[in-house]
């Protein structure tokens, strides 16, 4: 069975940036309301946690998060391990009207492969021609097709042998 992962461009807007949050960071309640377009943040370092409407999400390195307007999105961190975050605030072309995404929590065997995609996103919006942001976008698109392809095909797959793939994974690197 074929997965239907995310076949949308997307615009990013001017907020895309990686961060390190700061000892006393927190997201509060009072965020989410004000959250008009999509937002995804991916975790390359650090530890978290992250409340929604639907339970609590662990923010671990290799764990996304595409929220969405309209929801609950508290988080805070661990300050003795503080979280680094790429976010890309983005909308989408094309897209119906009550467009709900596939997926809200995303996670990748490959954290150091989004990572460098990451980057390179981000260094391609940091410059002034047109082509350069035309770049970030398509690679975004690929990159966020392809989270939730992986994302849907964990959740399908047998326990078993997909964890035994990622040790293997972790092993080998």
């Amino acid at each position: 069975m074929a997965v239907n992962a995310f076949n949308h461009p997307v615009i990013l807007s001017a907020h895309c940036n990686r961060v390190r949050c700061e000892p006393g960071w927190h997201l509060g309640p009072e965020w989410a309301p004000r959250l008009r377009d999509y937002d995804l943040w991916f975790v390359s370092a650090g530890r978290g946690r992250m409340i929604t409407d639907r339970g609590e999400i662990a923010l671990t390195p290799g764990t996304g998060v595409w929220m969405r307007p309209g929801r609950r999105y508290e988080a805070t961190h661990d300050p003795k391990r503080p979280l680094v975050v790429n976010f890309f605030h983005f909308t989408l072309r094309e897209a119906p009207r009550r467009f709900t995404p596939p997926v809200e929590v995303l996670r990748t065997a490959h954290p150091d492969f989004v990572e460098a995609t990451m980057r390179r996103i981000l260094t391609l919006r940091a410059k002034s021609d047109l082509a350069a942001h035309a770049s970030a976008e398509a690679l975004f698109t690929a990159l966020l097709g392809e989270l939730v392809r992986e994302t849907s095909a964990q959740a399908t797959a047998p326990a078993g042998p997909a964890l035994d793939q990622h040790h293997r994974e972790i092993m080998q690197r």
